[in-house]
């Protein structure tokens, strides 16, 4: 059978052509629905956006505070502050090239407000463009923000009514995809213990 016959186009092989293509349209329409689609995007989603390894952040330790908080953060950091917490990838604080410092603490004292007129006052901090989603923490509410120069990021988390633990990483530009990958690590396994 020619496609084309005496210079005109031969109507009876386009319609087997179209017939084979709407089966095997159909065919695979009927194996997808067979398939968890969400399954399917979550797998895709981790080939896409594998996380980056990085040197000498093999091993995780655990820190406990009774009655505030747990937090895994990586085995060679440091660790100093009273009041507040950091963790930190240099002994030396002082040395702020290539310096990541994770610092956690928390406020009970900000009187009666709750964890959205916290956002509204980091809004105007900060600017509305860079306050982020809102997010749950340990099945705690709360939300993101990040600094204008893009070189501190945190969360603000409501733990109870009128109390908040505050999160963040600051980070020297050149280490920004490694203090990301930690703070969203900690933040990822971050629980309250009440």
């Amino acid at each position: 059978m020619k496609i084309i016959q005496d210079g005109k186009t031969n109507c009876k092989y386009l319609l087997i052509i179209a017939l084979i293509a709407v089966f095997v349209g159909a065919v695979s329409v009927w194996e997808l629905s067979r398939i968890n689609l969400i399954e399917f995007i979550n797998a895709i989603t981790q080939i896409i956006h594998k996380p980056e390894k990085f040197e000498g952040i093999t091993d995780w330790k655990t820190m406990r505070i009774p009655g505030a908080y747990e937090v895994q953060y990586p085995a060679n950091w440091f660790i100093s502050g009273a009041i507040v917490t950091y963790f930190h990838n240099n002994e030396d604080e002082s040395q702020k090239k290539n310096l990541i410092t994770v610092s956690i603490s928390k406020n009970t004292d900000v009187g009666p407000r709750s964890i959205q007129e916290e956002k509204s006052s980091y809004e105007e901090i900060y600017g509305m463009g860079n306050i982020g989603k809102d997010i749950i923490v340990d099945g705690k509410n709360g939300f993101e923000w990040q600094s204008n120069e893009k070189t501190e990021k945190g969360i603000v988390i409501e733990d109870k009514p009128y109390s908040f633990l505050y999160m963040s990483v600051s980070y020297d530009k050149n280490k920004e995809s490694e203090a990301l990958y930690i703070f969203d690590r900690m933040v990822s396994g971050f629980k309250f213990l009440d």
